[in-house]
């Protein structure tokens, strides 16, 4: 009896992680336990993170899930945080403040994953950052994600066949390409904004002196032509 009493006790230490980490969104560096040291742990190894190919992608506005196993602490909270990949280096990741103005997502520990929602942000690539903060295991404890970030495609937008970023208006009056932002107007259409803050293009608003101008010069011509007439 003892002896499958040690063996479960055994297995069930097994299943649990000394320090928690990210397990979703994937880390830079692969699934490992979270570090106390500097601000993405031992995800500070960023050549991969900068250099390489986003393992994740998220669209901006729509709930993706942010997850970690259980371990041998409890308590505390988990935040999500977001930093354009651009601004960081190898070197400034031990900068916790350049995450700390951007947080998309927050939850308790105990709860293992929360959803996070990428705001209104310039496409492109993003380290997500994720950290514990509290409980009973000392840290704060630090993963992070490299992530490439798209906008949402049009509502009715119709995929480009050549390139699966782009989408076409259904009306006809341009493209957007949610991954580098570029907004498209056709011809006799400008660029805007709709109620949602997304990119749109918008007939061309009709200038109403450049039309009176047009019919004044219509008239004079219609006035002169008259008078030839009838003296002619």
């Amino acid at each position: 009896m003892k002896v499958a009493v040690i063996f479960f006790c055994l297995v069930l230490l097994a299943e649990v992680w000394a320090h928690s980490f990210m397990t979703s969104p994937p880390t830079i560096s692969g699934n490992t336990a979270g570090s106390i040291v500097k601000a993405c742990g031992n995800d500070r190894n960023f050549t991969t993170g900068l250099s390489g190919q986003p393992k994740f992608n998220a669209t901006v506005g729509v709930p993706f899930v942010v997850a970690w196993p259980l371990n041998g602490h409890s308590g505390g909270t988990c935040n999500a945080n977001l930093a354009p990949q651009a601004s960081l280096t190898a070197d400034q990741n031990a900068d916790e403040s350049l995450f700390a103005t951007q947080t998309i997502g927050t939850g308790l520990f105990n709860a293992l994953k929360f959803n996070a929602t990428v705001p209104k942000v310039n496409p492109g690539k993003y380290i997500l950052q994720w950290i514990w903060i509290g409980g009973n295991a000392g840290g704060p404890w630090y993963s992070c994600a490299f992530i490439l970030v798209k906008l949402q495609a049009p509502v009715g937008g119709i995929p480009d066949p050549q390139d699966p970023d782009l989408f076409n208006f259904p009306d006809n009056s341009g493209s957007l390409n949610v991954l580098t932002g570029v907004l498209t107007c056709n011809t006799g259409f400008d660029p805007s904004t709709d109620a949602n803050g997304g990119s749109v293009c918008v007939p061309t608003p009709v200038t109403p002196g450049a039309n009176s101008a047009s019919m004044l010069q219509f008239s004079v011509f219609g006035v002169i032509a008259l008078i030839f007439a009838l003296l002619f």
